[in-house]
């Protein structure tokens, strides 16, 4: 878990999201990791390297999800990082960075996580 979780991993995340961008003036970005501890500190990590980030897992209400994605939409926060949500059934088309951090085995599933990034707003 050290090495998902190291100032490295993050770093060079950060390093490949600035490579590759995204669309449009403001970055609204969505990442996918396995666990929740992973999760709690990827968003830490994040923050501390200038990327305002929050983790939301399937524990989290709707309104705790709800007010999530508000601050996401207004700039409070870059990114999400996510586990356990977010997989179908949700619409966020401002979404416009997702970051796979995580390993699927699932075509479905990687498509459906993919997709959140590929709604027109």
């Amino acid at each position: 878990m050290k090495y998902l979780v190291s100032e490295e991993r993050v770093k060079y995340v950060v390093e490949q999201s600035k490579y590759y961008g995204y669309d449009g003036d403001v970055l609204h970005g969505l990442v996918f990791v396995s666990r929740k501890e992973e999760a709690d500190e990827i968003a830490k990590l994040l923050t501390k390297n200038g990327y305002p980030s929050q983790m939301l897992s399937g524990e989290d209400s709707q309104e705790q999800r709800e007010q999530a994605i508000e601050k996401l939409k207004d700039g409070e926060l870059t990114y999400l990082v996510t586990v356990d949500i977010f997989n179908e059934g949700i619409d966020i088309p401002f979404i416009n960075q997702v970051i796979m951090m995580r390993k699927t085995e699932s075509v479905i599933v990687f498509v459906q996580q993919l997709g959140r990034g590929l709604r027109k707003a």
